[in-house]
C-alpha cells in the first residue's frame, strides 16, 4: 500500500464530503490495516499493541478529489496518506453526471433542499423545445456560480453573504467553463417527485452544510484551467443579459392543470468547476420557465465510473469493506 492510495466511494445523498471523510477515518484507524497506512515507526506500533488503551494514535491523512453537494450521490475520489497530493489530477479532469430537474420553481440553492423563490409557467415546454435550447448551453461558454457557493468574494464566501443576511459588494461574475455533452435522457409527467417548500422550518439548513465543505481542495477545484480562451466563448452576451433580466422579473403564475410539471433527466459530461445547478437553473431561464435539481448523480470522474471501480459507502457501514479497499488501493494506477 506503500502508505496511501485513492480510492473512489459511491457517496450516499444526504451526506456531507467531510462527513465521510471523518468516518472513514475512525473506520481506517480502528482496522487492522491501520499500521500500513500511516507513517509509525516499529516502536510505535509496538507500543500501540501493548497500550492501545493509552497510546494516541495518529490521524489518517485523507482528502477528497472534488466535492459534492449534500444532495449529490455518486463518486468521490479520496486520496489516503501520501496519496492525497495526487489529488489534484482529479480536480482538473472531466465529470460526467445525471441531472433530474423538477420544472416550474425556483430555489435559493438551485436544488430542492433548498426554499421557493419563485413559480414559473412550465405548460409551455416540449421536450423539442428544450433540446433546442441546451444547443446554447453546450462547449465553451461562460457560466455565473450560484450565491450558494464557497467561491470567495471580497474575502467572504459567497454562502457567507446569504447566510448573515449581507448584501454582495459586487456582481456575482461569470465564468468560463467547458460542457462537452448536455442532453435529455428522460422526459416525464408521471413521477413522484414533489415541490419544494415554502416554510423556512421544513428546509435543511442548506448554509451550514455547505460551511463544512469549505476544504482547500475545492479552492483548486473553482481554479481549473481551460484550454481555450474566453474569447472562444459559444454562448453571446445577450443570451446572459436576457438570463439576468428575466431573473428581475417577479412571477407567482400557479398553473392550474391536472399535469405535473416535467421532470427531465439530463446526461452532462463537464469540466472541473462547472456547477451543476447553474446549468440547469440558466436553462429553464432562457425557457422563460423554472427548474430546479431533484436528483444528482456523479456517474464518472477520470478514470472512476460510478459501480465498477467505486466502493459502495454501505459496505463501510456493514463492515464488509476490506477486500474491495485493498484491491482498488493496490491498483496498479496507485
Amino acid at each position: 500500500m506503500n502508505k496511501g492510495g485513492i480510492i473512489a466511494i459511491n457517496k450516499p445523498s444526504g451526506w456531507i464530503c467531510t462527513h465521510i471523510l471523518n468516518e472513514l477515518e475512525k473506520i481506517l484507524r480502528n482496522s487492522y490495516l491501520y499500521d500500513q497506512l500511516v507513517d509509525i515507526s516499529q516502536e510505535q506500533v509496538y507500543k500501540r499493541h501493548r497500550k492501545s488503551r493509552d497510546l494516541k494514535f495518529k490521524k489518517i491523512k485523507l482528502g477528497h478529489g472534488g466535492t459534492l453537494d449534500p444532495l449529490a450521490s455518486g463518486i468521490l475520489v479520496i486520496g489516503i496518506g501520501k496519496s492525497t497530493k495526487r489529488l489534484k489530477e482529479f480536480l482538473n479532469c472531466t465529470k460526467e453526471y445525471e441531472a433530474t430537474a423538477l420544472f416550474g420553481y425556483s430555489t435559493d440553492t438551485y436544488d430542492s433542499n433548498g426554499k421557493i423563490l419563485k413559480r414559473m409557467p412550465w405548460s409551455h415546454l416540449t421536450q423539442d423545445k428544450v433540446e433546442k435550447a441546451l444547443e446554447n448551453f453546450r462547449g465553451n461558454i461562460l457560466q455565473k456560480p450560484p450565491m450558494y457557493s464557497a467561491l470567495h468574494m471580497r474575502g467572504k464566501r459567497l454562502y457567507e453573504y446569504s447566510r448573515e443576511g449581507i448584501e454582495l459588494p459586487e456582481e456575482i461574475k461569470y465564468r468560463p467553463v467547458v460542457v462537452d455533452s448536455f442532453n435529455i435522457i428522460k422526459w416525464t409527467h408521471d413521477h413522484n417527485w414533489k415541490e419544494p417548500c415554502d416554510d423556512d422550518d421544513n428546509n435543511i439548513d442548506i448554509s451550514s452544510n455547505i460551511l463544512q465543505e469549505q476544504e482547500a481542495m475545492d479552492n483548486k477545484d473553482e481554479k481549473c484551467n481551460l484550454s481555450k480562451s474566453t474569447d472562444e466563448i459559444k454562448i453571446s452576451d445577450n443570451l446572459f443579459n436576457d438570463i439576468d433580466s428575466k431573473e428581475e422579473k417577479s412571477s407567482n403564475t400557479i398553473l392550474s392543470t391536472k399535469k405535473k410539471a416535467p421532470a427531465v433527466k439530463f446526461r452532462i459530461v463537464a469540466s472541473s468547476g462547472t456547477y451543476i445547478r447553474s446549468l440547469i437553473h440558466d436553462l429553464a431561464i432562457s425557457l422563460d420557465s423554472a427548474a430546479h435539481i431533484v436528483e444528482l448523480i456523479r456517474c464518472r470522474q477520470g478514470k472512476y465510473i460510478l459501480n465498477q471501480n467505486t466502493i459502495d459507502w454501505s459496505k463501510f457501514q456493514n463492515g464488509d469493506w476490506e477486500n474491495d479497499f485493498i484491491k482498488a488501493i493496490s491498483s496498479k494506477d496507485d
